[in-house]
């Protein structure tokens, strides 16, 4: 159950990248992170590529890209969800980091003690990308 919880959808287009990373900042700093914590700033770029992917292969006539922030105990995660049906591979420790995309998150993520993970949809088509990363001071 999660202490606290933010949403917003967001639209598919290069707009809600930058859109995105000033959410997470706003978000987490109103939490009580830190704004000059490092797991601040490596949020913020991780929601940013993980936006930017879903921007990519999300058509923008859809209904928009979900992205959910929520703090629980010892950890937050922030989540974009999209309604393509296609699930992304999730890299193994160590993958080569010049593909750049989720390697360079899930690398990120591990770098912080998190971890990355896609879970389905269960009603239709569609994924959540989620990122876990500690919460600083605690």
């Amino acid at each position: 159950m999660s202490e606290q919880a933010f949403g917003v959808t967001l639209a598919a287009e290069g707009g809600s990248v930058p859109l995105a990373r000033r959410t997470v900042h706003a978000v987490l700093t109103g939490w009580g992170v830190p704004a000059n914590a490092a797991v601040l700033d490596a949020a913020q770029l991780i929601a940013t590529e993980l936006v930017l992917n879903a921007v990519r292969h999300t058509t923008a006539s859809g209904p928009g890209i979900d992205l959910l922030i929520a703090l629980n105990g010892h950890h937050f995660d922030i989540t974009v969800h999209d309604r393509d049906p296609r699930l992304p591979v999730v890299p193994a420790a160590g993958a080569a980091l010049r593909n750049g995309g989720l390697a360079v998150i899930a690398a990120l993520a591990d770098g912080f003690g998190g971890h990355l993970s896609v879970t389905p949809d269960s009603t239709g088509p569609g994924k959540g990308v989620t990122v876990l990363l500690p919460r600083p001071g605690r």
